[in-house]
């Protein structure tokens, strides 16, 4: 009687509520800030392969909301013959803070394979790194990480379609990790 319209009543009170909510703006550094930025991505046993180029932009323009400037740089592949994990390791960092003068670095390492045929599309498992530092303290690295599915519609879609299709995924945690370690940088000082 009186009780059967609450449930619509409170569904209705949370969408409202709920919409209300605002996002919370990047966090930033001073503009013009350099990062170094190290793409890899390997296929399952370890061959490496070039980084798609829509994604390197999707990860420039998420460094430039919060004002970095990214330099692309390679560093070189690991000596480690673990093709399964994706640890970045402090020589890696050490290596890319060496081959560049920017007081930011991070290391994108992407993995993906060919997991299975679900309803005549292709499934991929796509897994990332992220890896963070400063040049003022190296010894500290920030660390994301996430894997998640691709369903690709064709056969010879590989590893870049699959990177590609997970982009939006990967710019989120990417921003999450940045507006983290930017706050983080704040309140060292």
């Amino acid at each position: 009687m009186v009780l059967a319209p609450l449930p619509a009543l409170i569904a209705a009170l949370s969408l409202a509520s709920a919409s209300c909510l605002g996002t919370q703006p990047a966090q930033r550094v001073s503009d013009g800030t350099p990062i170094a930025v190290s793409l890899r991505l390997k296929t399952f046993s370890g061959e490496p392969l070039a980084f798609p180029p829509n994604v390197e932009d999707h990860i420039a323009r998420e460094l430039g909301a919060r004002g970095f400037i990214p330099e692309f740089i390679k560093v070189p592949r690991p000596s480690s013959n673990s093709n399964i994990e994706l640890s970045a390791s402090r020589d890696r960092v050490a290596e890319a803070m060496a081959s560049s003068t920017a007081p930011w670095v991070l290391l994108i390492d992407c993995s993906a394979r060919f997991f299975s045929q679900l309803t005549g599309r292709f499934r991929w498992d796509v897994a990332f790194e992220f890896t963070l530092s400063r040049r003022e303290d190296p010894d500290r690295l920030d660390t994301q990480g996430q894997t998640v599915p691709a369903f690709l519609q064709y056969e010879h879609e590989r590893e870049p379609e699959a990177v590609l299709f997970v982009s939006r995924q990967l710019e989120t945690e990417l921003s999450s990790l940045l507006d983290r370690a930017i706050v983080r940088a704040r309140q060292a000082r």
